[in-house]
């Protein structure tokens, strides 16, 4: 445990450190088992120390002299994930595979190890990144659906989408890519919406007090960094909102108010705004039933989450 969340981040921390360390042999047969996938990562490391690990040796491709080598790197980190991933999500018995533990435990190391790789982003190794997500999109999406009902894989979804617009959305300059993401995104937060089902309610917000409330509300805390990160992102910086459109939401609805915060959020989803606003909304309809303690929480929360894009949202309170 030590290795992975002290030894190894500390040899990674310097650049001229990382170029001793990525010539080393003992480091290349680390890096070699890692990508390979091999039981002495997969069966003897837990999923947390997984992402310790891939973030590490993610972040050691500052020690190489040419970004081409950096990103060869970091793609054969990640090649043989990216694929159980994508060949995980093609399975036409995924619903039934989700149901059992061991499938759940794999999907959660593999989500771990996707997380680790975006919080070591650099800006040498974000193109082989960019691309090895962008062919991920579509399985997470899978994933999300087949497993909505593992709480654990769920959280790990969110929270993989929150790292990746905080670490990666910084150095997305195409336009393409950004609409792909911020595309995506928006999907996975409607699917959770609807598979949700309005189970967290102001009756669950009262067993925050309690000593499971991190387990409980560990999905709605993953929405909310979400939401933070992708409005403070360079997501929104080329977004332009169509003319004359607008998005309608409704306040934050109430114990018994369920169906209205279902069609606020059904609103969040037509087509016709800012996508930037669209996930925004959307997200919100997701916690507020949460949060919701008046009209100063209302209002707390589109302050502190809609802050750069004010000129992009027209709200319409009912």
């Amino acid at each position: 445990m030590q290795v992975c969340h002290a030894l190894l981040p500390t040899l990674v921390h310097r650049k001229p450190l990382c170029r001793r360390v990525v010539a080393l042999p003992s480091w290349q047969a680390l890096a070699a088992t890692f990508a390979r996938r091999e039981a002495a990562v997969t069966s003897q490391l837990s999923q947390k120390l997984q992402r310790a690990l891939c973030r590490s040796l993610c972040l050691a491709a500052t020690g190489f002299e040419e970004e081409g080598q950096a990103q060869q790197y970091v793609a054969h980190l990640l090649l043989q994930t990216v694929n159980d991933v994508a060949l995980l999500a093609q399975q036409q018995q995924l619903t039934a595979m989700a149901q059992r533990a061991d499938v759940q435990l794999q999907v959660c190391c593999m989500l771990e190890v996707l997380r680790g790789a975006a919080a070591g982003t650099l800006a040498s190794t974000c193109p082989a990144l960019l691309n090895l997500f962008s062919g991920l999109l579509a399985p997470l999406l899978t994933l999300h659906r087949a497993f909505k009902l593992v709480a654990p894989v769920v959280a790990l979804l969110l929270k993989l989408a929150d790292d990746v617009v905080e670490n990666l959305a910084m150095y997305v300059e195409a336009p393409q890519q950004r609409e792909q993401l911020l595309d995506w995104t928006l999907q996975l937060l409607m699917q959770y919406r609807d598979s949700n089902l309005w189970q967290v309610s102001l009756q669950t917000a009262k067993s925050l007090k309690e000593d499971r409330a991190a387990e409980q509300c560990r999905d709605l805390r993953a929405v909310l960094n979400l939401l933070i990160h992708i409005t403070q992102s360079d997501l929104s910086a080329d977004e332009e909102p169509q003319a004359g459109a607008s998005v309608a939401m409704v306040a934050p609805p109430g114990a018994a108010a369920s169906t209205n915060g279902a069609a606020a959020a059904a609103s969040a989803a037509e087509p016709g705004g800012s996508v930037i606003a669209r996930v925004v909304l959307v997200g919100l309809n997701i916690v507020l039933p949460l949060i919701n303690a008046g009209a100063a929480a209302w209002l707390a929360s589109l302050s502190v989450l809609l802050p750069s894009t004010p000129d992009k949202c027209k709200f319409t309170c009912q």
